[in-house]
């Protein structure tokens, strides 16, 4: 018996034949899946998510000039549509004509930030607004000359009386007289879909390149050459008796009047004529924390921020609202060049660095020496072989369920998505986790993006699920060879500080564990004699693993 949660509202079950006549069953509720039967894989019975949200019934609908057509009915909509190949992950490709830098997306808006270089050097760069829908351009603004874009995020300020959503775009000025930059900004900018207006609300420069930014409670804190700066929103009424001088175009709003150096106007005067009241948005620096290299990566939690040094790893810091200050609490003494970071909760955090390892860190909070308290454990470590420069939190499937938070354990299992090999990792001690949870559990997941086009997912698992998973990778090494005898244990080894190869701790390889699945029925076989279990159970349990991408 096979058990998939699909949701919480009634199920009605349709089929179907695609195009190649093979039968499928449509489950047509809050998250739509379609079942069918992989003969690839031994007529196991397999589930996908489907690209539509909230299907309430789907029928057949066959014509002369499109035989293999679908009709789905949603809440508003009648969608005519085929199924194509079962796949995934559904990839679009957006024609730029441009160099994209940085993308940020603002559920608010429902609209995508691109930040766009252009091939042509002469040329000013621009930061461009995409439907989140359509993803056509709706509006742009150029950057100032030889200003170009270094990171960018959404986000929704503490004290912003309307409560609106915004853009930050943290920017640097390249000159060909200066070796590093010194001089960048970081702009706020406000985006209305219903009056199609993208405009900078808000301004500030700063003494470098704004290498990253993230959200701090409503705050913001930015990454600036060698300092971490922190930013606060204020927001202020002024009453007016001239009217702003305010271009405003299709694609996008020009400001000519009434900014400065940190605050700009973020609305025209009210009911027209020479008076009214407007308000004056400022971004106010507030504290920052010195001491880094150059700080490449941000990542918060609470009122947490763990810190991406280009040569010194990670350090950990937390604002204290008492004093308005960041404090350092704990950093990773060893030398280790960071490629990205992203914190799984306020205790466990993961990183990459240039040597393609993926690791994981942890605070050391039960030793009773304070200098061990300032040091950050390196538990997981995993030789990825991909060079990482993202982490999100999210999933590639919609309606992913979070895992258990209770029963974390410094153990991840991870594949890439319609690439080559990713891994997972976590960051505690797998002898303190709750042990009751189900190895069938989907766990909550990271993704993460390489520069060779690899998008991978790393997931958070329970003791239970780890041991589960760590005994089918062991047994799949002895019966699946790498090309050329490569030993799969000896390439996900990862190298020490003083160049010494010690194997992956803490680490499933999702990709080889996956591989079980379409194996031929003799090493299926092999694999479960090895472990002593059932083949039907060990299918089980990875396929109920493998949705989380």
């Amino acid at each position: 018996q096979n058990k998939v949660a699909l949701g919480t509202n009634p199920v009605s079950l349709t089929r179907f034949e695609n195009k190649e006549g093979d039968s499928h069953v449509m489950a047509c509720c809050d998250r739509p899946t379609v079942a069918y039967c992989a003969k690839n894989r031994g007529n196991r019975l397999l589930y996908n998510n489907v690209n539509l949200r909230q299907v309430r019934s789907m029928a057949r609908f066959r014509t002369p000039s499109c035989p293999e057509a679908l009709a789905f009915a949603t809440q508003g909509n009648l969608i005519l549509g085929t199924a194509d190949a079962i796949q995934k992950l559904h990839v679009s490709t957006v024609r730029l004509n441009e160099q994209p830098r940085r993308i940020a997306y603002q559920k608010e808006t429902s609209s995508f930030l691109v930040t766009c270089e252009s091939v042509n050097a002469s040329d000013l760069n621009h930061l461009r607004i995409a439907d989140g829908q359509t993803f056509e351009w709706v509006a742009s603004i150029p950057l100032e000359k030889n200003e170009t874009a270094a990171s960018s995020i959404s986000i929704q300020f503490e004290g912003s009386k309307s409560g609106s959503a915004y853009f930050c775009v943290g920017t640097a000025f390249i000159l060909a007289n200066e070796d590093e930059p010194t001089r960048g900004r970081v702009l706020v900018l406000q985006y209305k879909p219903n009056k199609n207006v993208f405009r900078i609300v808000a301004q500030v420069n700063t003494p470098g390149t704004v290498y990253c930014l993230e959200s701090l409670n409503g705050k913001l804190v930015a990454g600036i050459n060698s300092h971490v700066q922190l930013y606060t929103w204020e927001e202020e009424m002024i009453h007016t008796h001239t009217n702003m001088d305010v271009k405003v175009s299709a694609l996008g709003a020009d400001i000519k009047d009434g900014t400065s150096n940190g605050s700009t106007t973020a609305a025209g005067a009210a009911g027209g004529g020479s008076s009214g009241t407007m308000v004056q948005c400022r971004l106010v620096p507030l504290c920052c924390h010195r001491g880094h290299i150059v700080a490449l990566h941000l990542s918060s939690y609470g009122e947490y921020v763990v810190v991406g040094d280009m040569m010194k790893s990670l350090s950990l810091l937390m604002y204290k609202a008492e004093s308005k200050s960041l404090v350092e609490l704990a950093r990773d003494y060893t030398n280790k060049w960071m490629t990205a970071v992203t914190m799984v909760d306020d205790q466990v955090y993961l990183g990459t660095e240039d040597r393609y390892h993926l690791f994981s860190s942890k605070r050391n909070l039960a030793s009773m020496d304070d200098e061990e308290r300032r040091r950050l454990e390196t538990v997981g470590m995993f030789h990825l072989g991909e060079f990482v420069n993202r982490f999100k939190k999210g999933s590639l499937v919609m309606h992913l369920p979070e895992g258990d938070d209770d029963a974390k354990v410094g153990a991840v299992a991870a594949t890439s998505a319609g690439a080559a090999a990713a891994a997972g990792s976590g960051g505690g001690d797998a002898s303190s986790s709750n042990t009751s949870s189900s190895p069938t559990t989907v766990p909550a997941a990271h993704l993460f993006a390489t520069i060779n086009g690899v998008i991978g997912v790393v997931a958070s698992l329970t003791k239970q699920q780890y041991n589960f998973l760590k005994r089918v990778e062991w047994a799949m090494e002895r019966v699946v060879h790498g090309v050329g005898g490569l030993s799969h244990r000896r390439f996900r080894a990862h190298m020490t500080a003083d160049n010494r190869f010690e194997d992956s701790k803490y680490f499933v390889d999702g990709d080889l564990v996956e591989k079980y699945l379409s194996l031929d029925p003799k090493d299926m076989q092999k694999v479960a004699k090895i472990m002593k279990m059932d083949v039907d159970v060990i299918m089980r349990h990875i396929e109920t693993a493998a949705r989380v991408h």
